[in-house]
């Protein structure tokens, strides 16, 4: 037999021959044809012995050919072992690898998870590591002094009495003393050789860059949940002065004792892993009996650097926690839990958190750029996102009369509880300053310029509203200019001083920076000849004079509780995406987000008949929701999140083309319950499905740019049912002409879902399951065409089609396409049988839905929620909370709380009580 066979195909490329009767076949398969070379088959023939030997010299050389790649392999390694050993350094008593070449292998690889996890394996342990968002603490573990880096990671920049714990604005500039001196003594860094300069802290250095504190936090160990000791006690600890890369911040500026240090990302911060160690696991990877759980457990982790013994033999949890430790990259802090039992009945904690629970401030400088927030009528969008010194509004303006705001509330009304700063409405003795730019918009010099509207009370605590014309107080150009806004001497009115109208500084409610088009008229709602597409670009903001110049901004550091972050663009539009992400990750919600672009703000409008209506045409995200995904997804890649972009077959009614919508057999169209209402997409027509995957696409372009994991979910599609009346809404154009075309028949009548089908309506509903699952693989597969590498979700919402009294609905909205492996994950939501204390249906559903659709527990996602009114938090929140609890048990891969913006508004904060 030759090297090809027409049987059995071509040989495997790694063909490795161990005798000659293995090579003889191939080698005679080279022979030319014809009767001369017949009796090389011959058994004991010249030729066949003569070709033997040719054999048996060919396996011995294709035998070592063989065994060449595996010399490359620190598990198959031999011949080579004591020299890749040499090269590797090994033995070495003070490597962290044990002298375990695989480690030591693994170690060169790379600083994340996956290279973690790799380690430890082929050390014989099993454990798992997420990567949580870093930390910025107030809190420092234990260093050395010296101004060497520590390693290639990144570092937590530090204040300088972080072993102290104060709370303190530390800004050391030339002449600038520590405001308490005496504790940097008490921490024994006074005579570190590398001090900060142009303080009274350290000795002369003669390195002027070397100005920062910096160092990383290990938190404490724990056994099964409980805390047993610290990894470094506060007798021990020094501070670590390192030089940061680059240019250091123009005052020489150090943050303490939980100073926000988001301004200084560029130096780094410290990654935060969440380890778990399965030990049953790992006692079955290497083929032994399980163990005991050792008492040496509070043991592991204190380490000295240098030649001693790092980990001691005292148990298999300690010094798989010293191990760990040692190999970990520089500046990484290990939050590791063993457990041998299963996860406890209590998994999770909660509470609602209020005002009176605020414990962390710090001083923010008034009218913080992250904290401004835009506001506009329909069917305008503005959006607003922040920059090192100030902020960039964009707008998308409709109408003659259409106005968006670029605003400040003296109350915060928005963050959660723990996070929201401090209330005051006293703006006496201070001045604001800012460069302001605009581009589209009306001129600053022009009639409808930018006005900055105050509302407040005046002297008397009636209610007032000052209109201050900015041009007024600016110098420069229509649209360029610096602006001084003194509010002990500010006065509204256009022309001054003729319309003069003194502003009353000392009880202002909020302020609104207009933005309007060039053709602004006021009350005139009719269209404008096309979009208006304006930006308004504030930088240099500065706050000067005797008044309140800062304000308490509270925080929060949660730790991670594993459970993620559910968002919406639809209910945080209007505020920075850096707002958002503070929330979310001071709360404890890690490593993913699912984020729902939404159904009303994003589409590109083109104005039909005096109605702006979707259009495909005009292209697909107008320019505000272009600008704020960009920065939210900029950020969530700086803050170590991936991000799922959900889009749903749903539009605000309003902006819906008729032809686009669903309706009944009465020609109603569907219509959601929200205020405006949404209506759902004809699954048929493909102009809607155009107009799917255009966006689909437009949003997973803007996380490949961001350089993130393209990750892309389908969101709830169905055919809508009425959720009272229980109407279908399987009548639209389009598709009873597809149906008639396709069977030759009439799409019959079904008008309430509750009432028993014939076997006609079940046909027909049958029919729109397929083109229901069709429609969604057609999704998937635009985005895969431009994405291959992409990630594919579907959110399936079980209720609609669990519920008893509409028992044919499945067909309709839980088509077989769905079926496992037809997205990679499957994300289950049942809020209904959640927020009704269902606990039996939801187990239920849950059960009946993995086994239909065929996708293990690893392979599916939970959305736990949600809360619609505030005045419900108390009763919905823990079955919220117990819901995530039993998702977790259940298996789920990750766990979302439905939504961010409940959370904030009902202060909830969740913590993991188990291991």
């Amino acid at each position: 037999m030759g090297l090809l066979d027409c049987d059995g195909g071509a040989q495997p490329h790694n063909w490795c021959p161990a005798t000659e009767d293995d090579a003889l076949p191939s080698v005679l398969g080279l022979l030319p044809q014809g009767a001369p070379w017949a009796a090389a088959d011959i058994d004991g023939s010249v030729q066949n012995r003569f070709w033997r030997a040719i054999a048996n010299v060919t396996s011995y050389a294709y035998q070592r050919l063989c065994d060449f790649p595996q010399e490359f392999h620190c598990s198959t390694i031999a011949e080579s072992r004591d020299q890749w050993m040499t090269e590797y350094g090994l033995p070495d008593d003070c490597d962290p690898s044990g002298n375990n070449l695989c480690v030591k292998v693994t170690m060169k690889g790379g600083q994340d998870c996956d290279t973690f996890v790799e380690i430890a394996r082929n050390a014989g342990w099993v454990i798992t590591c997420e990567d949580i968002a870093a930390w910025y603490t107030n809190y420092a573990g234990c260093f050395e002094v010296g101004c060497t880096h520590l390693g290639p990671a990144p570092v937590l920049i530090e204040g300088s009495n972080l072993a102290i714990g104060e709370v303190c604005g530390c800004e050391y500039g030339p002449g600038i003393d520590h405001p308490e001196p005496e504790y940097w003594e008490f921490i024994r860094t006074a005579t570190a050789h590398c001090p900060v300069p142009g303080s009274n802290l350290g000795e002369t250095s003669g390195d002027p860059d070397c100005c920062f504190i910096v160092g990383y936090y290990d938190p404490p160990l724990r056994n099964n949940g409980e805390v047993v000791r610290s990894a470094c006690d506060f007798n021990g600890a020094t501070i670590q002065f390192e030089c940061p890369v680059g240019s250091t911040p123009s005052l020489r500026r150090t943050p303490c004792g939980g100073e926000d240090v988001r301004f200084l990302l560029d130096y780094g911060g410290s990654y935060h892993w969440r380890v778990h160690v399965d030990v049953n696991a790992s006692y079955a990877l290497r083929g032994e009996p399980l163990a005991e759980p050792d008492e040496n457990l509070s043991n592991a982790g204190n380490f000295e650097v240098g030649c001693t013994p790092l980990c001691s033999d005292e148990g298999p949890a300690a010094f798989l926690l010293c191990f760990l430790e040692q190999v970990k990259p520089a500046h990484t802090v290990m939050h590791t839990n063993i457990n041998v039992d299963d996860v406890p009945a209590d998994l999770y904690g909660y509470y609602l958190a209020t005002e009176a629970d605020r414990y962390w401030p710090q001083p923010m400088e008034r009218f913080d750029p992250r904290f401004w927030t835009v506001n506009f009528p329909r069917p305008c969008n503005a959006s607003v996102t922040t920059a090192s010194t100030g902020m960039r509004a964009e707008c998308a303006l409709y109408n003659h009369n259409d106005l968006a705001g670029l605003i400040w509330q003296s109350e915060d009304t928005i963050d959660h509880p723990l996070l929201a700063y401090e209330t005051n409405r006293d703006y006496s003795g201070l001045t604001m300053s800012f460069n302001i730019k605009q581009t589209g918009l009306a001129d600053f010099d022009s009639l409808n310029g930018a006005v900055l509207t105050i509302n407040g009370r005046d002297a008397s605590s009636a209610p007032k509203t000052w209109y201050v014309r900015l041009w007024n107080y600016a110098t420069g150009t229509s649209t360029k200019m610096d602006v001084v806004l003194d509010f002990d001497n500010l006065v509204g009115g256009f022309s001054l001083p003729a319309d003069a109208d003194p502003v009353y500084p000392f009880d202002i409610d909020d302020m609104l920076i207009s933005m309007v088009s060039p053709d602004y008229v006021i009350g005139d709602s009719s269209p404008l000849s096309e979009p208006c597409y304006g930006t308004l670009e504030i930088t240099e903001l500065t706050v000067s004079g005797s008044g309140a110049r800062t304000i308490k901004l509270f925080n929060a550091a949660a730790p991670s509780h594993g459970l993620k972050a559910a968002t919406g663009y639809d209910d945080s539009y209007n505020i920075t995406p850096e707002r958002l992400l503070r929330n979310i990750r001071s709360l404890g919600y890690s490593s993913i987000i699912n984020h729902y672009v939404g159904m009303s703000h994003y589409s590109r409008l083109t104005n039909v008949g005096g109605d702006w209506i979707a259009d495909s045409s005009a292209g697909f995200l107008n320019p505000p929701c272009v600008a704020w995904h960009n920065d939210f997804l900029a950020r969530a890649k700086l803050y170590r999140f991936d991000v799922i972009l959900s889009l749903s077959f749903e539009l605000l009614n309003e902006n819906c083309p008729p032809a686009w919508r669903q309706y009944d057999y009465n020609g109603n169209p569907a219509l959601t319950g929200w205020t405006p209402p949404s209506t759902l997409l004809s699954i048929t027509n493909q102009s809607a499905q155009a107009h799917l995957h255009g966006a689909a696409k437009a949003f997973c372009s803007l996380a490949h740019d961001a350089g993130l994991p393209v990750r892309f979910q389908i969101g709830e599609p169905w055919w809508w049912v009425h959720f009272t009346s229980y109407v279908p809404n399987f009548y639209d154009a389009s598709t009873t002409a597809l149906y008639t075309a396709e069977t030759g028949l009439a799409a019959p009548a079904i008008t309430d879902m509750r009432d028993p089908m014939n076997d006609a309506q079940k046909a027909y509903l049958d029919w729109l399951g397929e083109k229901l699952g069709q429609a969604t693989l057609d999704l998937r597969d635009a985005v895969k065409a431009e994405f291959p590498n992409a990630t594919t979700y579907l959110l399936f919402y079980a209720p609609q089609v669990q519920a008893s009294n509409t028992p044919e609905l499945h067909r309709v909205n839980r088509p077989a396409a769905w079926s496992s492996p037809a997205f990679d994950v499957l994300q289950l939501e049942d809020y209904d049988f959640v927020i009704d204390g269902d606990v039996d249906q939801s187990a239920t559903a849950a059960s009946a839905i993995t086994n239909l659709l065929g996708y293990p527990a690893e392979k599916q996602d939970y959305f736990s929620g949600f809360v619609l009114n505030a005045v419900d938090a108390a009763t919905l929140w823990p079955r919220i909370v117990k819901a995530a609890e039993v998702g977790v048990k259940r298996g789920a891969n990750n766990i979302y709380i439905w939504a961010m913006p409940q959370i904030m508004r009902d202060g909830l904060v969740v913590f993991k009580k188990g291991p």
